[in-house]
């Protein structure tokens, strides 16, 4: 792609949620040519390590959702020195990708840090540090719903530093924009996003990813609300399932706005020959137009 013409960045992709760690690896593979990032080589690091503490592997977990996806990200033609930076909040889960990205996985940085729009006078916000790693099901209003239930047992909290995606890139990516924004903090995508007006208003964020269903403070925003904050910024975006399908001043929002079935949205820069290309030339045509 034509981001690679640029001189190559240490940074150039940011995970806020890297959960267990796949879609990290993924990308720091699909970005540096490196066939030696693997999910599976992945996948082995984080066994060895619940081997060493005698802990059954939750193998189901570590490929993402549950799922038995090994599929791998494919590789750029041209190698680079890409990287990516994966942030994750809850501690059981940071812990795992911290030790593992030890054993060799030097193209991922690793922040234990919850990514929202604002941050809280506090600095943090809390996490529960009880859950086994691979939970992903996370979010910080099912948190607050469980710590109110008293049939329930109280959650063991630990403090977690709160950022956004502004601070992260000028306070800890040395102010150089990601290439690649990709998002999924379980229903906060859009929250992250008005948290990165800043970067995005450089110009230098050629693709986003970003989650959109029902869960958090999804189920009160409509999806046209993120896409016309994108849009703002010079970006085009489309629903990526089931179909790539043009969202951007095409989508009848009277009869579709509202619903909230999952879905992953891309969206790139405007007129980026790579990224905004590629989008245009894969998309179903057959949408709709207002």
């Amino acid at each position: 792609g034509a981001f690679l013409r640029r001189t190559p960045a240490h940074f150039p992709s940011l995970r806020p949620g890297g959960n267990t760690g796949s879609d990290c690896v993924g990308f720091a593979r699909f970005l540096s040519g490196d066939a030696d990032v693997s999910l599976h080589s992945w996948v082995a690091n984080v066994e060895r390590l619940h081997a060493k503490k005698g802990l059954k592997f939750p193998e189901a977990a570590c490929l993402g959702s549950g799922k038995t996806n090994t599929s791998e990200y494919p590789l750029l033609p041209q190698a680079s020195l890409a990287s990516v930076v994966c942030v994750e909040p809850l501690p059981s889960n940071f812990q795992v990708l911290q030790r593992a990205g030890r054993l060799g996985w030097n193209r991922i940085k690793f922040i234990n840090a919850a990514v929202s729009r604002h941050i809280p006078p506090a600095g943090t916000i809390p996490f529960p540090s009880e859950f086994k790693f691979g939970f992903e099901e996370a979010d910080m209003e099912s948190f607050k719903a469980k710590r109110r239930n008293p049939k329930k047992p109280a959650l063991v909290l630990e403090d977690i530093r709160a950022t956004t995606i502004d601070e992260l890139v000028f306070n800890d990516m040395n102010g150089d924009p990601p290439d690649i924004l990709a998002i999924d903090t379980e229903g906060y995508d859009f929250e992250c996003l008005q948290g990165a007006e800043r970067v995005l208003a450089t110009g230098k964020v050629h693709y986003i990813e970003f989650e959109f269903h029902k869960k958090g403070p999804w189920l009160h925003t409509k999806l046209e609300k993120a896409i016309t904050f994108l849009n703002a910024y010079s970006y085009e975006c489309y629903l990526a399932q089931p179909a790539l399908v043009r969202l951007t001043g095409c989508w009848p929002w009277n009869k579709f706005g509202d619903r909230h079935a999952w879905s992953n949205v891309v969206c790139a820069l405007r007129d980026d020959p790579c990224w905004s290309t590629a989008l245009q030339q894969c998309a179903y045509m057959q949408g709709f137009r207002s």
